[in-house]
């Protein structure tokens, strides 16, 4: 799943806590048959203390250097800058090192932060997925839900990802919308891109060849999920309709098909899976 995004950390006992918890709790299967191991998602699962006060004290002082400068400064956006700070957190703000360096936890996606959502023991982590999904947006597409992938409902068990069942059916019915063929030849040397057209929940496994919905929490089985398929060669109608019943797509989906012949575009497509 896409859609990934930073936690950060401004203090060493939250740094070691979350360090401590994922290594505590090894590989964990989550509520969807994932298999998970938090601690692999550490940016610097080796980072030491004194490397950690270190890089702090570099940043603190190059911030003590800048805002003091910024003070006075007759430049409008510098003094301005100071400004903020001081109404953000007091005239004595340049006497917290903590604000002045974050160290990167993990880069975790929907998948991820659902289990976190619900085991995750520490406050520092809840907050700032609180942050992400406390407010009724889509961190998969950064744009508002349609649904219902808020926090709360995560938590609960009662998000879109709870509730979202995909439709299986034994005939698949499709139209062809035709957008550009630019050449007569077979398309034997052809490579087929194949990608959602207008939709932007469907990822496609190559090892397994299937596509799957964002709202399924499917990890890929190679560990690897795009939102692109391949084909090379030969793409004859009876190849396209047994290549389409096989991915079993819901009604509605959109495929668009981009035909290259030596880096040049010279076939596109539109399937519409009825």
């Amino acid at each position: 799943m896409a859609g990934i995004d930073k936690t950060y950390v401004n203090t060493w006992k939250d740094f070691q806590d979350i360090r401590d918890w994922a290594k505590s709790i090894g590989t964990v299967t989550d509520d969807y048959g994932n298999k998970l191991t938090p601690y692999n998602w550490l940016y610097y699962p080796n980072l030491t203390e004194d490397e950690f006060y270190k890089n702090q004290a570099e940043c603190w002082k190059e911030a003590k250097e800048r805002y003091t400068k910024y003070k006075d400064s007759d430049v409008e956006w510098e003094k301005e800058s100071y400004n903020d700070m001081v109404k953000d957190y007091g005239e004595d703000f340049l006497e917290h090192p903590e604000l002045f360096y974050e160290v990167v936890i993990w880069n975790t996606d929907s998948i991820e932060d659902i289990y976190l959502i619900r085991y995750c023991p520490l406050e520092v982590i809840q907050n700032r997925l609180k942050q992400q999904y406390g407010y009724g947006w889509s961190k998969t597409a950064l744009i508002p839900n349609k649904g219902d992938r808020s926090y709360d409902s995560i938590k609960n068990r009662t998000s879109e990802y709870d509730t979202y069942k995909r439709e299986y059916r034994k005939n698949i019915h499709f139209t062809i919308e035709n957008l550009r063929t630019d050449c007569e030849f077979k398309d034997d040397d052809i490579v087929w891109w194949i990608q959602p057209y207008k939709c932007y929940d469907w990822n496609y496994d190559e090892k397994a060849d299937k596509w799957y919905n964002d709202l399924e929490c499917y990890y890929s089985t190679s560990n690897w999920i795009t939102n692109t398929a391949h084909l090379y060669g030969n793409l004859s109608k009876r190849k396209l309709a047994r290549l389409i019943q096989k991915w079993n797509l819901p009604a509605g989906v959109q495929l668009q098909f981009v035909g290259d012949w030596k880096r040049s575009g010279v076939k596109q497509f539109i399937v519409k899976i009825k």
